[in-house]
């Protein structure tokens, strides 16, 4: 007895294709079994060449949140710290490198942006919760006049109202960055401007804003830390 043939079946029929691999014999079997084998070879390397993500693109969209999180120099140990930075702990980084590193990096100094003052006034008077405020004070001036007839005093109260509100609320947001302005000066105030760092085999007075990364930094008791710094080395009882 044959195996039935089912061919007649529509191919768009998921049960008759079941039934079609189960029941079909012979050459057609063998056939089935080929295309599958082919599929499952184009599936494998379609994997294989699936394009992978640009490193330099990636690096791009880093953000300064991600680097500092990822730095591990103070998990390190001296030799390796050194081997990754370029410099001998003995004898420091070399003039030429430093310089080729401040230019690369920029300078040990936190950034200053150019505050404008206009456009920050107008941030807190027009900004944020403000811009509700005045909308409500356009209203009651429209409902004072032409809208009311006569017009209503009750409404002109409430629109000069709010515009009290909308000049406390800028005063405040102002008085709250300047506070902030202030505190952050006073950290600056803190950090000092000359360390002694070892160049080419010797100790030198140096100005903090030319430190790189890779300096060697002596401290004493008493001296203001001028960077970020790893502790390598220590002398005495502090």
């Amino acid at each position: 007895m044959s195996d039935p043939d089912i061919r007649g079946t529509k191919e768009s029929d998921p049960e008759a294709q079941i039934q079609r691999i189960t029941f079909q014999d012979g050459p057609e079997r063998g056939r089935v079994q080929i295309e599958y084998r082919t599929l499952s070879i184009q599936v494998t390397e379609a994997k294989q060449v699936e394009p992978t993500e640009d490193p330099k693109a990636a690096a791009g969209q880093k953000t300064d949140e991600d680097y500092f999180s990822k730095l591990q120099y103070h998990e390190l140990q001296t030799e390796q710290l050194c081997q990754q930075l370029n410099v001998d702990v003995g004898a420091g980084l070399s003039e030429s490198s430093a310089a080729t590193r401040l230019e690369r990096d920029g300078k040990n100094t936190l950034p200053h942006p150019k505050t404008n003052y206009i456009k920050r006034t107008l941030k807190y008077i027009f900004g944020g919760f403000c811009s509700v405020l005045w909308i409500g004070a356009i209203i009651f001036f429209l409902c004072w006049q032409p809208l009311s007839n006569p017009p209503s005093n009750q409404n002109l109260s409430l629109a000069v109202l709010i515009l009290i509100v909308i000049f406390l609320q800028a005063g405040f947001s102002a008085f709250q960055d300047w506070s902030t302005a202030k505190t952050m000066n006073a950290i600056l105030d803190l950090l000092p401007s000359f360390a002694m760092v070892k160049r080419d085999g010797e100790l030198k007075s140096l100005p903090t804003v030319g430190l790189v990364a890779g300096d060697v930094v002596h401290l004493k008791v008493g001296d203001k830390v001028p960077a970020d710094l790893r502790i390598v080395s220590h002398s005495g009882c502090c």
